[in-house]
C-alpha cells in the first residue's frame, strides 16, 4: 500500500500548531498545490535544520530520483513556499518551510484561487486565536523600539550600556543599523494583512511592509514573491511604518537576521498573541515605558497608538506596565506633539533573552515544543 505523503505532511505541520480547524479542505488545497512526487523531495530534507545541495542530491539518488527530475521538483517546491533554498558560503542550502512560511507564500501569490483562500483562512484563524501554537516558551520574534526613542535624549536614564551588542558591531535595538548590516534585502507583502484582505477583513494598513534578508530574501526572490531593495529604501519603509503606528518585530536572535515585520494590532498574529497574554510568538523589547504624571488632552492621541492596550486615557493617562511591550510608539508621538519627557523608555530590569543565532533560537524552540507536546499528551491535552 502506497504511503500517503499528504497525511505525513499534515502531521508534520500539526507538530507546530496543533490540530487544524479544517483538515479536509487543507489537505485538498495541498493536493492542488503539490504532487506526491514533489512531496518526496520535501521528505528528503531533515526534520529540522538544513542540508547542502550536494548531500541532498546524494539522498535523492539513493531514493531513485534522477538529478534533473529532482531539480525540477525542488524548483516547484521553492516556488510554493514548501522549501527554503538559499546560498551560503558558496553552496546552495535547503531546509523545510514550516506551515506558516508555506501559507505566507500561498497568500502572497497574486492569482486568486480557491486554495489561496484556504491558506488565507488558516492564517486568519491563527490571528484570531483559533489555532494552537507550539508549547514553547521562547518567542520567535522580539519587538524593536522606535529608533529615535533610544538614540535621542531620554529622560533620567543612560541607555549606552543597555543597547550594547555582544557582537561589538551594531546595537541590538537600532533597526536602521541592523538593516544596513545585511547584504541582501527584499520587500514582500505582509502575509497577515494580505490574509485578512482575502477573507474580507482588510484593516487598511499598507501591505508591502515585510522586510526579509539573506537566505529568506533569496528564497522569496527565487519564487518571485518579493522585490530586491537597497538599504535606503528599507530604512524609509521602517520610518513610514512608524508613522503608520506599526510595531517592528525582528528575529529573536543576534547575528544575521532573516526578517523584520512591521505589525498592526488589528491584523498581525504576533501582536494578537501578545494581546491574548501569550508570549511564545513575539516577545517585548528590552525597554519599558515610564510616565512623568503630567496630563494634557493630547495624551489621548498617544494612548490611541498603543498596540496592546497598555495605555488608556479617560481624562487622565493610565499605564498598565504588564502589557507594555516597549515599542516606543507613544513616546515618539508625544514628542511630535511637543511634550518631550512626559513619556520615555527605560531598560527593563531583566532583559528578555536573545539567542546567539537563528539556528540556536530554532533549536531551542524545537526542543521546548517537543517536550511540551509530550507533556501535554501525557496529561491528555
Amino acid at each position: 500500500m502506497m504511503k500517503d505523503l499528504y497525511q505525513d505532511l499534515l502531521r508534520y505541520y500539526c507538530f507546530a500548531i496543533g490540530k487544524l480547524p479544517d483538515e479536509e479542505n487543507f489537505l485538498q488545497a495541498m493536493k492542488e498545490t503539490v504532487t506526491p512526487e514533489e512531496l518526496r523531495v520535501f521528505f528528503l530534507l531533515p526534520f529540522n535544520g538544513n542540508i547542502s545541495e550536494q548531500k541532498l542530491l546524494s539522498r535523492a539518488k539513493r531514493a531513485g530520483m534522477a538529478t534533473e527530475d529532482f531539480m525540477k521538483k525542488a524548483d516547484r517546491m521553492v516556488e510554493q513556499g514548501m522549501i527554503l533554498r538559499y546560498s551560503k558560503a558558496g553552496e546552495r542550502i535547503y531546509e523545510r518551510g514550516n506551515i506558516v512560511h508555506m501559507s505566507e507564500q500561498q497568500v502572497r501569490i497574486k492569482e486568486d484561487t480557491p486554495r489561496r483562500r484556504v491558506f488565507a483562512q488558516l492564517m486568519d484563524a491563527a490571528i484570531e486565536g483559533e489555532l494552537g501554537l507550539t508549547p514553547n516558551r521562547t518567542p520567535f520574534y522580539r519587538v524593536l523600539p522606535v529608533e529615535e526613542t533610544l538614540t535621542g535624549e531620554v529622560k533620567e536614564v543612560n541607555l549606552e550600556e543597555a543597547v550594547s551588542d555582544p557582537r561589538t558591531v551594531l546595537p541590538l535595538d537600532i533597526a536602521s543599523e541592523m538593516v544596513r548590516a545585511e547584504p541582501l534585502v527584499a520587500l514582500a507583502d505582509c502575509y497577515c494583512r494580505a490574509s485578512r484582505k482575502i477573507v474580507g477583513k482588510d484593516c487598511g494598513h499598507p501591505l508591502e511592509t515585510c522586510l526579509t534578508f539573506n537566505e529568506l530574501a533569496d528564497t522569496l526572490l527565487q519564487a518571485g514573491l518579493a522585490r530586491r531593495i537597497d538599504h535606503d529604501e528599507a530604512v524609509q519603509i521602517l520610518q513610514s511604518c512608524e508613522r503608520e503606528g506599526l510595531v517592528h518585530f525582528v528575529d529573536n536572535a543576534t547575528g544575521r537576521i532573516r526578517s523584520l515585520c512591521n505589525c498592526c494590532s488589528c491584523s498581525c498574529i504576533l501582536l494578537n498573541v501578545l494581546k491574548r497574554g501569550g508570549g511564545n510568538a513575539g516577545g517585548p523589547s528590552r525597554y519599558l515605558i515610564r510616565y512623568s504624571g503630567e496630563n494634557f488632552p493630547e495624551l489621548a492621541l498617544c494612548a490611541q497608538l498603543c498596540p496592546t492596550g497598555a495605555l488608556s486615557h479617560n481624562g487622565a493617562l493610565t499605564v498598565d506596565y504588564r502589557k507594555c511591550i516597549g515599542c516606543g510608539l507613544c513616546v515618539s508621538r508625544c514628542r511630535e506633539l511637543g511634550h518631550e519627557g512626559v513619556l520615555w523608555l527605560v531598560p527593563r530590569g531583566k532583559h528578555p533573552r536573545i539567542h546567539k543565532s537563528n539556528a540556536a533560537l530554532w533549536k531551542q524552540i524545537t526542543r521546548e515544543s517537543a517536550v511540551g507536546l509530550i507533556v501535554n499528551k501525557l496529561k491528555g491535552k
